[in-house]
């Protein structure tokens, strides 16, 4: 039994696009810790009660206060670019992205050859679903700063979100040559990959990706894709239970499980499979996976 034209779509639709979706917001927060060496002198030339104050209330996730006080350090020395740089991330903590653009175009303005600078706007502009400005921001980063493994990751994202699967592919591949072990790498090659029906190269990569991180919920859950692919049920069965022990709540592994149960026969085992996916995509705020959820639970039906 094959899989049908909309079990495919809905497979690369409700599957793959998640998957690729990982926290920006942590990537910001690491990079924010990583300053020019300009900036490093301005702090060591005056380091200032306000620039420390502001940083323990970052600490603390005490957001809007951090901002306050930036905000007064910054008006005494208008050229501390980590105050920007620390602004900025308050800013991006609470939701305002345009605040933080802005806070990064200062660092800019300080530095231009910056390219942790260009690097947390391009993750800003992916934020906010504006990837042509995501992948000049990280071109720029690149351009100053060749080895810089995280950046073409992100541009390979970008690139993903808009469709441009073999460019995604290709900055995956600059970013594995850089660091080889960056599991994160392989598992947005593998889902280009998929995306593309090259199913093994998808078992390949997502098997790289487990290697080094043998708890990456979402290679397992791309494994068991291909396998569905592939026609390789049972493995994709398999694959999908693994991507629940480590979350149970993966409302994708649910769809998976319910995908192979079809395609094996077992339709009671499927549609119950799809309901759990479908209650879970509800719970998680992800409307469009849940009506394509209850959509095909109704053609099995």
């Amino acid at each position: 039994m094959q899989l049908s034209h909309y079990i495919r779509k809905t497979l690369a639709t409700t599957v793959v696009f998640s998957v690729m979706v990982l926290p920006a917001i942590n990537e910001l927060h690491k990079s924010t810790l990583t300053v020019s060496r300009g900036s490093q002198d301005l702090v060591q030339a005056d380091p200032g009660r306000l620039v420390e104050r502001g940083i323990e209330k970052l600490n603390r996730e005490n957001y809007q206060e951090a901002i306050e006080v930036f905000t007064e350090a910054v008006k005494n020395n208008p050229n501390l670019a980590i105050v920007y740089f620390k602004r900025g991330f308050a800013h991006f903590k609470l939701g305002e992205y345009q605040e933080a653009i802005a806070d990064l175009n200062q660092v800019l303005r300080i530095n231009p050859e910056d390219a942790t600078a260009y690097y947390n706007r391009g993750l800003v502009y992916a934020q906010l679903g504006e990837y042509q400005e995501a992948i000049a921001d990280f071109t720029q980063a690149l351009q100053i700063n060749p080895e810089y493994a995280d950046a073409y990751y992100n541009r390979g994202r970008a690139h993903y979100q808009l469709g441009n699967y073999q460019k995604a592919i290709e900055d995956a591949d600059q970013a594995l040559q850089i660091d080889p072990n960056l599991a994160k790498a392989y598992l947005n090659r593998s889902a280009a990959h998929l995306e593309l029906g090259e199913y093994q190269k998808v078992i390949e990569d997502a098997d790289q990706a487990l290697q080094i991180n043998p708890n990456l919920a979402k290679a397992y859950l791309n494994r068991s894709a291909a396998h569905l692919g592939l026609g390789e049920y049972q493995k994709a069965i398999e694959d999908a239970d693994q991507a629940l022990q480590i979350n149970p709540n993966l409302a994708r592994a649910y769809f998976n499980w319910g995908l192979a149960h079809y395609q094996l026969g077992e339709d009671q085992e499927a549609i119950a499979d799809l309901q759990k996916a479908a209650q879970l995509f509800l719970d998680q705020g992800e409307q469009a996976n849940y009506e394509r959820t209850r959509t095909l639970i109704q053609k099995l039906q």
